[in-house]
């Protein structure tokens, strides 16, 4: 598997409309490094190579074959040759040299709260949630079947409990 790495892509506004065939309301972005054009960009890669943006974290975020299917702004993309399914890549973190699953972000209700009994924390986490005074806080905890372990909510819960995202690393393949 060759990997082309086609560096970081920003929004940027224009000072003149470089194509006046497209629609005005058109959004630019250029890549970081030399600050070619995305459009301009587009016409010099071939279709038959899969085409991925990644995040900040390096989190496939998008695949496609055809490139046009793509829009990379504040992403990072690369270009993957390999016979392949390009879906295959989505939600894989790239780490330089190749993917591997990504981080569990999210677990359903009954893995969280199996996870809480394994590290000895299921009932503080129950008193937790009934001590929450925000009603829509506390609802969420204690009724979303798909807790999200980076939301700002669960973050503070687990800093209360005196836990950490490692509790649920490798709960379940992503």
């Amino acid at each position: 598997m060759e990997i082309i790495d086609h560096g970081e892509w920003v929004l940027y506004e224009p000072d003149q409309h470089p194509f006046p065939h497209l629609n005005q309301r058109v959004i630019f972005c250029k890549r970081v490094a030399d600050g070619v054009d995305w459009y301009v960009f587009q016409r010099t890669i071939k279709n038959s190579n899969i085409k991925l943006t990644l995040d900040k974290e390096n989190t496939v975020q998008a695949t496609a074959r055809d490139i046009s299917l793509l829009f990379p702004a504040d992403m990072r993309m690369l270009e993957v040759v390999a016979d392949i399914d390009h879906e295959t890549l989505r939600q894989k973190i790239y780490d330089g040299k190749g993917f591997k699953p990504a981080r569990l972000r999210s677990l359903n209700r009954t893995e969280f709260l199996t996870a809480l009994h394994h590290a000895g924390k299921l009932q503080q986490w129950k008193e937790y949630v009934a001590s929450v005074t925000d009603i829509p806080t506390q609802i969420a905890l204690e009724h979303d079947l798909m807790l999200h372990v980076e939301s700002p909510h669960m973050q503070a819960a687990l800093r209360g409990l005196g836990l950490t995202n490692k509790l649920f690393d490798g709960t379940k393949e992503p």
